[in-house]
C-alpha cells in the first residue's frame, strides 16, 4: 500500500496507533495484556426489551443476565486507561456469549484499535473508581459532570470458586458489530466479529482460619447498587434496565483479549 516498508496494523501505517510491530501479523494472532487490573462490576437480569439493540442472529437467552463493569488497568500492552462496559448474554449459533452494546474508554489506542479490529463502539469518557470508607464506587461521566451511571459496591467476603466460575469463565467469546460506512454504495460493510477474553483472577493459597475456609481468588462480593443516574440519548446506557441484581463484586485480576474471527457480514 505504501511506497515504502509497511508498518502495523493500524493507520497511519508508518506510525501506526497500535500493533506496530504486526506488519505481517493476522490480528487474530495478536493478542493485548492487561496486567493487574481492578474493577468493580454487577451481573443483574435486564428485560427483553434489550432484544432492539442485538444485531440479526441473536438471540436473547431465557435468563435475561447483563452486566456493568466499571475497570482500572494500570499496565497494559496499548497503555494504561479506565474503561466501562455493558455486556448482555447471548445465543449465536447455539454458542453462549455476550454481545457488547456499549464500552467507554479515556485512551486513543484502546479506542482506535477497539472500534477499527473488532467493531467494539467504544467513545471517550470520564471514568473512575472511588472507595470511600466501605464502599468501592465506579462511575461513567459524559460529559463530565454528566453522571451516566454509578456503581457502588460493599465488598464483605470473597465469592465462592464455585460462583466465581459460573459466572466468570477465564474465557469468554465476546460479540460486537464493525462498521465501514459505505461512501457509494455497494461498497460498505457490516460485520459481526467474536472475539475472546481471557481473566485470570488473583489467587491465593488455600485460604483458612480454624473451621472458616474461604474463596482463594481475589474478588469480594457484597450489597451492590446500580444506578442510571441521568439518562442520555447520546449514550443511552440505561437502555439495559437493571431488574434484578445478582452479584456484585470487586477484583484483582490479569487479562488478555484476542480478535478471532468475522462470523457474520452485510454489504452495505
Amino acid at each position: 500500500m505504501l511506497r515504502g516498508s509497511r508498518e502495523g496494523l493500524s493507520i497511519p501505517l508508518d506510525a501506526s496507533l497500535y500493533g506496530a510491530l504486526g506488519q505481517s501479523m493476522k490480528a487474530r494472532d495478536a493478542v493485548t495484556e492487561y496486567i493487574n487490573c481492578e474493577c468493580v462490576m454487577a451481573f443483574f437480569l435486564t428485560d427483553r426489551s434489550v432484544e432492539s439493540i442485538l444485531p440479526e442472529g441473536f438471540e436473547l437467552t431465557p435468563s435475561t443476565l447483563a452486566a456493568v463493569f466499571i475497570a482500572h488497568y494500570p499496565f497494559s500492552t496499548i497503555g494504561p486507561y479506565y474503561e466501562m462496559f455493558t455486556l448482555i448474554q447471548v445465543s449465536f449459533d447455539g454458542e453462549l456469549g455476550y454481545y457488547l452494546p456499549y464500552i467507554y474508554v479515556d485512551n486513543d489506542a484502546a479506542m482506535a484499535g477497539g472500534r477499527e479490529v473488532v467493531g467494539a463502539p467504544k467513545k471517550f469518557a470520564k471514568m473512575g473508581i472511588e472507595k470511600y470508607m466501605d464502599i468501592v464506587m465506579g462511575y461513567l461521566e459524559r460529559p463530565p459532570g454528566k453522571r451516566l451511571l454509578t456503581l457502588s459496591v460493599k465488598p464483605e467476603q470473597r465469592i465462592p470458586d464455585a460462583i466465581v466460575d459460573s459466572m466468570l469463565p477465564e474465557k469468554t467469546p465476546v460479540y460486537s458489530l464493525r462498521m465501514l460506512p459505505p461512501i457509494e454504495g455497494g461498497d460498505g460493510l457490516a460485520q459481526v466479529v467474536r472475539w475472546y477474553a481471557y481473566m485470570r483472577l488473583h489467587e491465593d493459597a488455600e485460604i483458612a482460619y480454624d473451621h472458616v475456609k474461604l474463596g482463594t481468588r481475589r474478588i469480594w462480593g457484597g450489597e451492590a447498587t446500580l444506578t442510571y443516574d441521568s439518562p442520555s440519548l447520546s449514550d443511552p446506557v440505561h437502555k439495559v434496565e437493571v431488574k434484578q441484581i445478582l452479584m456484585g463484586a470487586y477484583m484483582h485480576y490479569d487479562m488478555a483479549l484476542r480478535p478471532d474471527k468475522v462470523v457474520k457480514e452485510w454489504k452495505l
